[in-house]
């Protein structure tokens, strides 16, 4: 009877746990993508749309085919952003866009920030994206100033970078300011042309500056400074400030397990904005070197100075550091480049330890390597002077990636320095000889000390005996 109840009571908790606790709701990724309307469906409803304009395009013209052209933007009753986009590619291929470089400034004091392009739907050539993480103002005055849209790089379709780098995704201008107001209760949008500046010549890559050495087995930091190499359509006298975008994800490979760990993937958000300043590097190890540079720096002034021999006075040694771009970076990779922008800094480190006790896993050496995997380079504003008239312009660019190899080289040598060997030689040897007097004259030095405290008291011994004398005679 006992065993029956139990099993009762469990039955019935069983029940009202199935009652109570909701179930997830499976299809609810469908409603969300259900509610937005047609990309043709909304187009159509200006009357000056139609379908003749975007044609399916002929896949022998590839450069026509796979590219992307922005025909509208529009706000939505959700302070939503979206965009359509003609692709003659159409239906037969799974093309879609990625980024789209956007400023809600005017162009007179234009600030883009690269934002993703999340597909919704399409017909035909005709595709709906909305613009990922940005929600429209609530200004009487609205700007969208697009430079530019991108979709992944295709190989076999797209040109292949011409160095070491790999090309992310392609851009294709837009170039236009779209500025939405309300004019008598109703909303007016003027689309107008603006300026912007196109890179022609591009490279990625990263000088790496050793922190210095450690006891523990060896132990390498490092600092990996990237920076952008370019040149553009519009000759630059003097570059004051430039906005870079790219994203990063931390690399961590384990060779002794074979485990490789890639990090999230991370866009830099906002853009970092480079300036003209100094900056410079000490790495906490010992005997580190102290590496400096500018954020701005013309690729003349790159170079040289990444050609350098520093030498640091250590005690009775020379420790010289000789940092040097590889050849391949002075005679491919910058050639054609006239400016060069140093954006980022991040952590290497390289580990190999002797066996650890206790680790029957590990056979033989101990070693790891991390460091940080920096991509999808794109520069989105230039400031600059030329001719002497001020500039300040959106900038058409891909999104690149340089390889993992650092584009410099560093050695190191210690040497003896005679001079101050010589000096602290001479120092020692004083040390010792007076310790070595001072051990000699231990026995004798009681003695000694009774003979010169009795050279210094008796002058004064001989004058008290003489006033004593001149005394006696006075009272005779």
């Amino acid at each position: 009877m006992k065993r029956k109840r139990i099993c009762i009571a469990l039955i019935t908790m069983i029940l009202l746990l199935t009652i109570l606790v909701p179930y997830p709701a499976v299809n609810s990724v469908f409603a969300v993508e259900n509610t937005y309307s047609d990309a043709v469906d909304d187009l159509s409803k200006d009357e000056s749309f139609s379908m003749s304009y975007y044609p399916q395009g002929d896949k022998a013209d590839k450069e026509k085919y796979y590219s992307l052209q922005l025909i509208q933007i529009a706000e939505s009753v959700g302070n939503e952003l979206f965009v359509y986009i003609y692709q003659p590619s159409g239906q037969a291929e799974s093309l879609r866009a990625s980024y789209i470089s956007l400023s809600t400034n005017p162009q007179e004091d234009i600030k883009p920030n690269m934002y993703k392009l999340t597909y919704l739907n399409s017909n035909d050539t005709i595709f709906k994206y909305v613009v990922s993480g940005f929600k429209v103002s609530s200004a009487e005055v609205r700007y969208y100033t697009i430079i530019e849209i991108l979709r992944p790089y295709i190989d076999g379709v797209d040109e292949r970078s011409e160095s070491d780098n790999i090309i992310n995704h392609v851009e294709f201008p837009v170039k236009r300011q779209y500025r939405y107001s309300v004019i008598n209760d109703k909303l007016s949008v003027q689309v107008t042309d603006i300026e912007t500046i196109d890179i022609t010549e591009k490279w990625v890559g990263f000088c790496r500056y050793p922190d210095g050495w450690t006891i523990n087995g060896i132990h390498l930091n490092a600092c990996d400074a990237h920076f952008v190499a370019f040149d553009t359509d519009k000759s630059i006298d003097k570059l004051i400030s430039a906005d870079v975008f790219y994203t990063y994800q931390t690399y961590y490979r384990d060779d002794t397990f074979g485990k490789i760990i890639f990090g999230e993937l991370i866009d830099s958000d906002p853009p970092i904005t480079v300036k003209g300043e100094n900056v410079s590097y000490t790495g906490d190890g010992w005997w580190a070197g102290t590496y400096e540079w500018n954020r701005i720096e013309s690729v003349d002034e790159f170079k040289a100075r990444e050609e350098r021999n520093d030498v640091y006075v250590r005690d009775i040694f020379d420790h010289t550091i000789e940092t040097k771009l590889t050849k391949e970076t002075l005679e491919q990779n910058l050639d054609g480049k006239k400016w060069v922008l140093r954006f980022l800094e991040t952590n290497y480190n390289y580990a190999r330890i002797p066996p650890v006790p206790g680790l029957e896993n590990v056979s033989g050496e101990y070693i790891t390597t991390s460091y940080t995997i920096v991509s999808n380079v794109s520069i989105l504003r230039l400031e600059f002077w030329t001719d002497g008239h001020y500039y300040n312009l959106g900038v058409v660019d891909n999104m690149q990636q340089g390889d993992m190899e650092p584009d410099n080289e560093v050695n190191q040598t210690v040497s003896v320095n005679p001079e101050r060997l010589n000096n602290l030689f001479k120092k020692v040897l004083m040390i010792i000889l007076t310790i070595l007097l001072i051990i000699i004259l231990v026995p004798v030095l009681p003695y000694v000390i009774k003979f010169i405290v009795w050279v210094i008291t008796f002058p004064f011994k001989l004058i008290a005996k003489a006033i004593k004398s001149i005394k006696e005679k006075r009272k005779k």
